[in-house]
């Protein structure tokens, strides 16, 4: 008699949403197991039978450090580890391989950003106004801000001076509200966009 074995019905899987089931094949009944990563334990299962199949849907938050470890990557292969037990005794450990992937709807950043002007009014009047934008937007899982842009009729602009060029010709005498996107894109290409609107 041996350690137990074990093997993925799905050995790559996205993150969050998908699952995949874990099949534990054990030649003993009176075995218990572990299953771990890295990181932590994913189930303790008690003796009693000799196949087991476990539901492990993970999330990015269980995950975190393994993507942390990639800030520029969505997938990584990580190590899980079946732990065999006759008692308190660890007869041996079973190691296999999972393919997972960070979505996109998961790992984007975080947009929060205001806008201002240096002279403290309310309105904006290209080529006149100094313009801030306080970004206090933040990225998820490791990944690093990459860029930020402003979007306007379909295009993106490196900054707010260049955007306001393509718009200016729509200004009048008239205060008109113009609405705007403000994207940040990071390190893993994941990206998310927050509508402003000024004056």
């Amino acid at each position: 008699m041996g350690k137990s074995t074990f093997a993925f019905l799905d050995s790559s899987i996205a993150i969050d949403g998908e699952s995949t089931t874990i099949r534990i094949f054990s030649d003993n009944k009176s075995y218990s197991h572990k299953l771990s990563h890295s990181y932590g334990t994913i189930a303790t299962l008690a003796a009693g039978t000799t196949l087991y199949e476990y539901d492990w849907a993970p999330t990015a938050q269980e995950l975190t450090k393994f993507f942390e470890e990639i800030p520029n990557q969505t997938t990584r292969s990580i190590d899980v580890y079946l732990d065999t037990y006759n008692g308190s005794t660890l007869v041996g450990r079973y190691t296999r391989s999972l393919t997972v992937t960070l979505a996109e709807h998961t790992g984007q950043p975080t947009v929060k950003a205001y806008i201002t002007t240096a002279q403290g009014g309310t309105v904006i009047i290209p080529g006149k106004t100094d313009v801030i934008i306080d970004d206090q937007s933040s990225t998820k899982y490791g990944a690093k801000k990459l860029m930020s842009q402003f979007v306007y009729d379909g295009k993106e602009y490196p900054d707010i001076y260049s955007m306001m060029d393509s718009f200016s010709s729509q200004l009048t005498t008239t205060a008109k509200a113009i609405s705007f996107g403000y994207k940040v894109t990071d390190t893993r290409r994941f990206s998310n966009t927050q509508t402003m609107q000024y004056m």
